[in-house]
């Protein structure tokens, strides 16, 4: 929620959507309304593992998720942003990332370790792996807009 709040105000042009499970849209609509943002924001409850994402946008935000799951459940991901976005639209990935030639920055590795022990397929993808993905989902020109060892790393791609 924070995030689509954040580029609204930053954009006073745009619309958002913002996509998310029930008891977190209901909340977020709450906190929406009544503000100049609550009318430039589409609330859409579902599970993004399960449904199709909104089609015809322009950019789409996947913040902190990719490293949750394996290679199959993100590259369908991929493949949904891919259908949701418009020609010419950006994908852009908040996440942990590492170059696949390097040992991993001590904070990468770190979480790593964390999704291997808490989740059942989570990772660490490296940038060369995660550009892989993207291409196969037919994204192109990807790139890591900004290395970091932690969470706030980002790579974007184009369709």
């Amino acid at each position: 929620m924070i995030w689509v709040w954040a580029f609204l105000e930053a954009n006073p042009e745009a619309d958002g959507i913002l996509l998310d499970l029930p008891p977190a849209i209901r909340e977020a609509e709450k906190r929406f309304q009544g503000t100049p943002l609550e009318n430039r924001t589409t609330f859409v409850a579902g599970n993004f593992y399960e449904m199709e994402y909104p089609q015809g946008i322009d950019f789409l935000w996947i913040s902190a998720i990719i490293h949750q799951q394996d290679s199959a459940a993100t590259l369908e991901m991929f493949q949904k942003s891919y259908r949701a976005l418009e020609a010419g639209g950006k994908i852009v990935l908040r996440d942990v990332f590492y170059p696949e030639n390097q040992t991993p920055p001590p904070a990468a590795a770190f979480f790593a370790v964390n999704m291997l022990c808490n989740t059942a397929a989570g990772k660490v993808y490296t940038v060369e792996e995660t550009f892989g993905l993207l291409e196969k989902a037919g994204f192109r020109n990807p790139r890591w807009a900004v290395p970091a060892v932690d969470m706030g790393s980002i790579i974007v791609a184009e369709k």
